[in-house]
């Protein structure tokens, strides 16, 4: 019998001590027992003074003026810390100090033989942040690191190198966004990585151009609101414009007998076959009909209509807003 008592109090002892260690690991979590319920985007737990407490940082470094490489470099460090929504304004707030500061860099990069250095050191058609310490000018390396490590690229056209924001480079942020912006950033890369005109050429495919227009489209239809609605509406207004007349180095018709190029039609009878429902389908249908009623020429009235089929599909493009 005693041993049954010792076996009883060794376990009333042993539930005591379990008790204890259980109410003191609910006091350290605040009374929560879902320890990850506070984490915001990351694995740390942070309380909503510390988020807002961070924000209030990121807020005076872009009233600050400061310049995108600072900026960044704060993002890097806390964007795993907020929720989405902060994150997403902190992804805006970058995006749009590389917009204000392009043009300083562009400046600084046209100074003296600065694009003759910078060829030199990378070659006259591609130059990533490897080639950097071959730059021999302290002062252009400077710059060139400050540009990358603020998130843009250098891109070559027309013979000269020019800063872009690098959106492939957005996507190390996209577990921490909204749906929305995250889409957004998937766009504007495809654009930053392989643009679709360059030095007024067609850079990709028109069946590709189509698939741009029509990937624009739907992001309008799906995030009706969307905090980049206007941007993505521009782009698509572009892309548009370039898939019904070409560039000046890429028309898409023929110069010496002024018809369309076959490839051209057979990409936009593909686009309206299978996307006829759309803003995008019904305004080349017309066009394709305009073009046949032409005789397949591209002529000053066919020209005409690029502009009207723009402002017509960007109308509806807004009513459906």
């Amino acid at each position: 019998m005693r041993w049954k008592k010792g076996i009883a109090s060794f376990i009333i002892i042993l539930l005591i001590v379990i008790l204890i260690i259980g109410c003191n690991k609910k006091k350290e979590n605040g009374g929560n027992t879902n320890t990850g319920e506070n984490k915001p985007n990351g694995s740390e737990k942070l309380t909503e003074n510390n988020e807002k407490k961070i924000m209030e940082g990121f807020r005076k470094l872009t009233s600050g003026n400061k310049k995108p490489f600072e900026i960044a470099k704060y993002i890097d460090a806390n964007i795993a810390k907020v929720s989405k929504e902060n994150a997403q304004e902190m992804i805006i707030g970058l995006e749009e100090s590389q917009e204000y500061f392009s043009q300083e860099y562009i400046d600084e990069l046209f100074k003296g033989n600065r694009q003759d250095l910078i060829i030199k050191a990378g070659g006259p058609f591609s130059f990533d942040s490897s080639k950097i310490e071959a730059i021999e000018d302290k002062s252009l390396k400077s710059v060139i690191t400050n540009i990358y490590d603020g998130k843009y690229k250098l891109m070559a056209g027309e013979g000269s190198y020019y800063p872009i924001i690098d959106y492939d480079r957005y996507k190390d942020y996209e577990k921490y966004l909204p749906d929305g912006i995250k889409e957004y950033i998937d766009i504007k890369s495809m654009e930053s990585s392989d643009p679709s005109m360059r030095d007024a050429e067609l850079g990709i495919s028109w069946d590709e151009l189509g698939e741009r227009l029509l990937k624009t489209e739907n992001y309008l239809k799906k995030y009706k609101a969307g905090v980049k609605s206007e941007e993505v509406t521009r782009l698509y207004g572009e892309y548009l414009i370039m898939y019904l007349q070409g560039g000046d180095n890429s028309p898409i018709y023929d110069y010496q007998t002024g018809l369309i190029h076959n490839e051209v039609m057979t990409s936009y009878k593909k686009l309206v076959n299978n996307n006829a429902d759309t803003i995008s389908g019904d305004i080349v249908n017309k066009y394709i009909k305009a073009i046949e009623q032409n005789k397949l020429k591209i002529d000053s009235s066919i020209t005409a209509k690029v502009i009207e089929l723009h402002n017509q599909a960007i109308a509806k493009v807004e009513e459906n807003k």
